[in-house]
């Protein structure tokens, strides 16, 4: 999301730089080909009180006029050195599941009295009025689609399901490998990588599920791999409104997942089913989406009409606005 933004912003006359608080990765290589400079905090586990430094450095370095967060680790270093800068700070939620303790919870109502708040969709948005008393904007995420039909895919002898994400703990794609060991006719492409591959790769061996389970490792084209499945499986246990999901509606693909986030207001539009976070729910619902599949161009058109780049692009650039 940050990359289609810093895309999006680059084409509209703006420079921007890149900063992670963690690790680097496959993404610095997208970012810095955009234009766009890049810088890596290297930040270990847990509140760490030099990386305040360093991220004021960077950004001392880098003159913004404007500092744009997203999660909130990113905030808790960021909004100080833009505060002491005299930067404004737009600071955007894509979930609400890290507010578990009191320490967090009391980050979480500071945000509005030091930043422009926004959250990726209206669940989110919803959770930050009731438990925290703080009301946010809300601007969808969007993802790049060309206005064209897509043909309708051909029944298929086996049944392509797929993961595409981090591979990692709250993204529970251990449920997807369960589910899969009860639909003896498909087979689950996993596409990302991360911490939970190796556990990942021991359940599918356990399971026997060796043949009918393909690790794709990270790949630079999602889209590619998109075209390849006839359901995309969201099985997360946290989730705001995520890019995979509507990057396979721009590819005519549905999705069964979890009732988390904004995934049961997707399906409510159509764009597929939300289930019982059950290897035997998750099942059940997956051939029943299969009986009653909506058309690709539907799911297409859905996608180019509320989640395009373009609309989102141009929503934060009015908050900046505002925000300056």
């Amino acid at each position: 999301m940050v990359w289609l933004l810093s895309r999006g912003l680059r084409r509209a006359g703006h420079d921007v730089s890149v900063v992670a608080t963690v690790e680097d990765g496959a993404m610095r290589a997208k970012f810095e080909a955009l234009g766009a400079a890049t810088h890596v905090l290297h930040k270990p586990s847990g509140v760490h009180l030099p990386t305040f430094g360093h991220m004021l450095r960077v950004l001392r370095r880098a003159k913004p006029t404007l500092v744009h967060t997203h999660h909130l680790g990113a905030y808790v270093y960021a909004a100080p050195a833009a505060a002491w800068l005299g930067v404004p700070h737009v600071h955007t939620e894509h979930s609400h599941e890290f507010y578990d303790t009191v320490r967090r919870r009391w980050l979480g109502r500071c945000m509005s009295s030091t930043s422009q708040v926004v959250s990726v969709s209206h669940e989110v948005a919803a959770h930050r009025a009731e438990v925290l008393g703080k009301p946010c904007v809300v601007v969808p995420n969007g993802v790049e689609g060309a206005p064209v039909a897509l043909p309708e895919r051909r029944h298929r002898r086996s049944l392509t399901l797929g993961v595409l994400g981090r591979l990692a703990a709250e993204k529970n794609v251990e449920l997807a490998v369960r589910a899969l060991s009860l639909l003896p006719e498909a087979e689950l492409l996993i596409v990302g990588d991360g911490p939970e591959r190796k556990a990942l790769q021991t359940l599918t061996k356990r399971l026997g599920l060796q043949r009918r389970v393909h690790f794709a490792g990270w790949q630079r084209d999602a889209r590619r791999w998109l075209r390849q499945m006839d359901l995309l499986l969201v099985p997360s246990k946290r989730e705001g409104l995520p890019l995979a999901v509507l990057e396979a509606l721009h590819e005519g693909v549905p999705f069964v997942g979890t009732p988390v986030g904004d995934l049961p207001a997707l399906a409510a539009l159509g764009a597929g089913l939300v289930t019982a976070p059950t290897p035997t729910c998750m099942a059940t619902t997956i051939r029943r989406l299969l009986r009653q599949r909506p058309s690709s161009t539907s799911l297409q058109a859905l996608a180019m009409e509320r989640f395009h780049v373009d609309v989102m692009v141009d929503a934060y650039q009015r908050i900046y606005a505002e925000a300056a």
